[in-house]
């Protein structure tokens, strides 16, 4: 099935860059339409953000985008990259580091984030750091076991068992890996004895 204007005329030329085109499309291509529909979207998210550098960033951050991912694919896909940009807009740092973008978005919310990283990367170097990643992702299943954990004897018992471990690996006697797997470990103990951790286990 073709609309009309393609049944009559076939196909002409379209208005922006002069390339053959279906009729039916009016005065302009598919490929034009979307880099304009990119380049509306582009100007209207930089105006969200406040600093002039953010602003530079986010504008690099779209031609490289466009180039590599085409202006269709890139103008359905920017929305999502936003928030990135909008934190680096409401923390002024300059070129922020891996370490700095971790502590911010987890090592979940930067997989997430896989092309400003990778922009940044071949724009600017910022490469990412694995053993920082494991150890900031350890620290989190850490946090996440002690939160899960009620209020009680149990639970003290387990801090200070924690801390203990912590004290270990600064003196570099254990790695966060074994101090997450210790601390798994001393809390199946502590749910023997009780699930409300209220009580201690006792030797026997």
């Amino acid at each position: 099935m073709r609309c009309k204007l393609c049944a009559e005329k076939g196909v002409v030329r379209c208005a922006t860059c002069a390339q053959l085109m279906p009729a039916g499309r009016n005065s302009e291509c598919e490929n034009c339409a979307w880099q304009r529909s990119f380049d509306r979207r582009a100007r209207i998210h930089v105006e969200t953000f406040d600093n002039a550098g953010t602003r530079q960033r986010f504008d690099e951050f779209c031609q490289w985008l466009k180039h590599e991912m085409g202006a269709h694919k890139a103008a359905l896909r920017l929305k999502h990259y936003v928030p990135f940009f909008s934190f680096l807009d409401s923390h002024p740092v300059g070129l922020p580091s891996y370490a700095f973008l971790l502590e911010h978005f987890s090592a979940e919310g930067l997989r997430r984030m896989q092309t400003p990283m990778l922009w940044l990367n071949t724009r600017y170097g910022v490469t990412a750091d694995e053993q920082l990643r494991k150890e900031h992702s350890e620290k989190r299943r850490i946090q996440e076991m002690i939160g899960s954990t009620p209020a009680g004897v149990g639970r003290d018992a387990l801090l200070g068992y924690w801390a203990y471990l912590r004290t270990r690996q600064a003196d570099g006697g254990t790695s966060i890996s074994s101090v997450r797997l210790s601390l798994r470990a001393a809390k199946n103990v502590m749910a023997s004895a009780s699930q409300l951790f209220d009580t201690l286990p006792s030797q026997k």
